[in-house]
């Protein structure tokens, strides 16, 4: 999902702006020396897709330019994803008016998001559901304008939400004429639809991560939409830091809370308060709570989720936002063997208060 307690990279305590350098980059340390010779040099580059930004920077001894990479690969991503892109493989399986659709799911990006909302969905008890399209639509989320809700609508919409096996599914398809895997998509009522706009950008940030170590290339942060992932560290053998914002209004500067050092790991930020609408003067929260069909009414205000995929930081991030303080606190607890750790903030008596799992405590670094 788009995040809107945006997330920024700092080195140290001074905020790092990414500037584009899509084509070369800059010897660390200032050596005359060149590329392929073991002296490491920064590249940053950058650009824009699924409807927000990327900045990556990396660390190379070779003369290597990946954005063009990357661009592809994201252009790839959306035409499977997205819900926004009309001829995206995921957008014709929306639109079919029948029960069953064969999709031929070449890259298997489709399959790997399904089994993995799957996985999230049974894990939290249906608080991550990536069949509530309908009902963000109706509240203006999606792709629909805000008009006004009434109960009405929401029940009426609720019969579509639901991401039990007996409702959805994707199995196996067998056929011998067509690349990559093939596969049968079946729904209850051809009315519901599949929105992974919960994890794709945790997905995209993953793939790219796997693109770079592909490519030979160990140290690196990737950030799209606010998703970030790290790999190796900084030259100078420093952690990655990542800094979090405060849950400040969107009228308001944005400041840090905190920052996390960062090795190997992948981070994503939900928040509340930076997206809503108002309707008689009351404002919604973007998060809906697939069980009533309502935005949720809770005091958790943002949450950051720490976790070695991005795509899981993303989808248990929307899960948790849904959950609230108190549930989320219990979950982990519950479930160490998952290993996410979160840092929360929440609402007491018009207070902004914090609370972070154990394993942040090392991680975490004050920026007052």
């Amino acid at each position: 999902m788009n995040k809107f307690a945006f997330l920024l990279l700092i080195i140290g305590v001074q905020a790092l702006i990414l500037q584009s350098c899509g084509e070369g980059g800059e010897t660390v340390g200032g050596s005359d020396q060149q590329p392929g010779d073991g002296e490491l040099r920064q590249y940053k580059i950058n650009g824009n897709a699924q409807g927000t930004t990327y900045y990556i920077t990396y660390f190379t001894d070779r003369e290597v330019n990946m954005k063009p990479e990357v661009d592809r690969l994201l252009h790839q991503i959306d035409n499977s994803l997205s819900s926004w892109v009309p001829t995206s493989l995921l957008s014709k399986m929306n639109t079919q008016d029948t029960q069953a659709v064969v999709i031929h799911d070449t890259h298997n990006y489709v399959t790997q998001n399904f089994k993995k909302a799957r996985e999230v969905y049974v894990q939290t008890e249906g608080a991550f559901d990536p069949t509530v399209g309908p009902i963000v639509n109706l509240y203006g989320f999606g792709v629909d304008d805000f008009e006004g809700v009434d109960n009405e609508q929401v029940e009426d919409k609720r019969r579509l939400v639901g991401f039990e096996f007996d409702r959805i599914r994707l199995t196996q398809y067998d056929s011998s004429d067509s690349p990559g895997p093939v596969r049968l998509f079946y729904r209850s009522e051809p009315q519901i639809q599949l929105d992974f706009n919960g994890i794709a950008q945790g997905f995209s940030v993953d793939e790219i991560r796997n693109l770079f170590l592909e490519n030979d290339i160990q140290d690196f942060m990737i950030e799209l939409g606010g998703e970030i992932i790290t790999g190796g560290q900084k030259p100078d053998g420093e952690s990655w830091v990542i800094g979090i914002d405060k849950p400040v209004s969107k009228e308001e500067e944005r400041q840090l809370q905190i920052a996390l050092k960062l090795d190997n790991k992948a981070v994503a930020t939900s928040g509340s308060y930076r997206k809503y609408i108002e309707q008689n003067g009351e404002k919604f929260s973007h998060t809906i709570d697939p069980k009533t069909g309502f935005p949720v009414r809770h005091n958790l205000i943002s949450v950051t989720v720490v976790s070695d995929l991005c795509i899981d930081a993303d989808a248990y991030g929307t899960a948790f936002l849904v959950m609230g303080t108190e549930k989320t606190q219990q979950f982990l607890k519950e479930n160490p063997d998952l290993g996410l750790e979160a840092f929360l903030i929440y609402d007491e008596d018009g207070e902004f208060k914090t609370w972070h799992s154990e394993g942040l405590t090392d991680l975490i670094q004050n920026v007052d």
